[in-house]
């Protein structure tokens, strides 16, 4: 099942632009109903004020449906069809011509995030590839690996916008761990030269301001520590992020 959002300040454009959000794992016996209860989607997207449509498709087990279905090229592009033709039907598009795709992720849905912004554009971004579509894409707790399939889009920011938030902790050792360990990886690979033990310093506080986040993107990709849970961290930031950040092309 797919699951779409509407925020009640949403006005309909001839290009309508979209949110896809891609949840991590699902719980043994956990609904839709749950997740939409546990991340409060109608709730936060109204807080993000943007003009958009949030599209949440619903996966299987450990993110099964998505890496089976939406890391391929065809298939993406085959849902983000009936997406829009959807919304024209119902009249929340006035065409089935796509405005601007932000891509967001929490927990396990960073390698379908990857892969689709890995696709590879076989006409004009605008013309049959929704991957080009994309420019803004936003990771909640959700970087779990090296992050190199997020490298080149993370190069491009700006005109884009990368922004990936996370606990920071770390293990007995003093090594970063799980999603701090992915994100100081990913950082590392986005700035070769740093002096590794300034990571966590040149990464925004969780309490920065809307207007120093909106600085910090104008910048470049932009890493952010969250301060409370894995499932928080999504209810907590997407608003924030999204009301601050916006690309140079954004309506």
């Amino acid at each position: 099942p797919v699951v779409i959002f509407i925020p009640l300040h949403f006005r309909a454009h001839k290009r309508v632009d979209v949110i896809l959000h891609l949840h991590g794992w699902v719980e043994d016996g956990e609904t839709i109903d749950d997740t939409i209860r546990k991340f409060k989607f109608a709730e936060v997207l109204g807080d993000s004020r943007r003009n958009a449509i949030l599209v949440v498709p619903r996966s299987s087990g450990h993110c099964e449906t998505f890496k089976k279905q939406l890391t391929h090229f065809h298939v993406f592009n085959n849902f983000m069809d009936h997406v829009l033709r959807l919304l024209v039907d119902v009249r929340l598009a006035e065409s089935l011509e796509l405005g601007d795709l932000t891509l967001t992720g929490h927990s396990g849905s960073y390698s379908t995030l990857e892969a689709i912004v890995s696709h590879k554009c076989e006409s004009a971004p605008r013309s049959g590839c929704y991957a080009g579509h994309v420019k803004e894409l936003f990771l909640f707790d959700c970087l779990y690996d090296s992050g190199e399939g997020f490298v080149k889009f993370a190069k491009e920011s700006p005109p884009f916008r990368f922004a990936s938030v996370f606990i920071p902790l770390k293990k007995k050792n003093g090594d970063w761990k799980w999603t701090a360990a992915g994100n100081h990886a990913l950082w590392s690979a986005l700035n070769p030269n740093a002096d590794d033990s300034t990571f966590l310093a040149s990464t925004l506080a969780p309490d920065t301001s809307p207007e120093q986040i909106a600085q910090a993107a104008a910048k470049g990709p932009t890493f952010m520590q969250s301060d409370v849970g894995h499932d928080m961290t999504f209810n907590k930031y997407f608003p924030r992020l999204l009301r601050a950040v916006h690309h140079q092309g954004a309506k």
